[in-house]
């Protein structure tokens, strides 16, 4: 996981490749250099969590030949709706759910909506116990001001049991807490 103190992104190296999970524009000069110092392969997919430019804002600082994009159909035509340049299309796309052998890695992506409507990815790594669910809730914050965007409540609420459901020990959720001091 690699966080800049409010974004995060997540890679792993599969032995044919590295698997990028997002790449939020504040975020993204840092990831290359991150990748280096862990592996010396290069980043080969991207899976996008959903189609917010703050969380795959950056993808088109990653563009190179042979960079395989993965989302789900939902986000791929919003994406390709907003034609903003920022975020670069899919490559791959897939109907509610699949599992992805990468090298020595799964990836289970299945789609939800606990935040936006176009859809969102619960994206499980069942070997290493690790699920991320971006922009479903950060440590140390209460649920998002109004819900954030959140156009199903009851999607919403019910997301939480769906992610319990895993097994998984470690959880990404796409920020981290700020915390600030508040002196008097």
């Amino acid at each position: 996981m690699l966080t800049n103190g409010n974004y995060q992104s997540l890679f792993v190296s599969s032995g044919q490749g590295v698997v990028l999970i997002d790449a939020p524009e504040p975020l993204v000069q840092y990831i290359e250099p991150a990748v280096a110092d862990a592996t010396d392969e290069p980043i080969t997919t991207l899976i996008y969590s959903h189609g917010h430019s703050d969380h795959i804002g950056g993808s088109h600082l990653l563009a190179r030949p042979g960079l395989e994009i993965i989302a789900e159909e939902g986000v791929a035509r919003f994406i390709n709706e907003k034609q903003d340049g920022r975020r670069l299309s899919p490559s791959k796309t897939f109907h509610e759910e699949i599992t992805l052998k990468i090298g020595s890695r799964s990836f289970a992506l299945k789609r939800d909506e606990f935040h936006s409507p176009e859809g969102d990815l619960l994206i499980h790594l069942p070997d290493e116990k690790v699920m991320m669910a971006v922009d479903m809730i950060a440590p140390g914050w209460v649920p998002l001001l109004d819900f954030d965007i959140t156009g199903n409540m009851f999607a919403y609420l019910g997301s939480f049991d769906r992610v319990l459901a895993y097994d998984f020990d470690a959880f990404v959720s796409g920020h981290t807490a700020h915390r600030r001091r508040i002196s008097s």
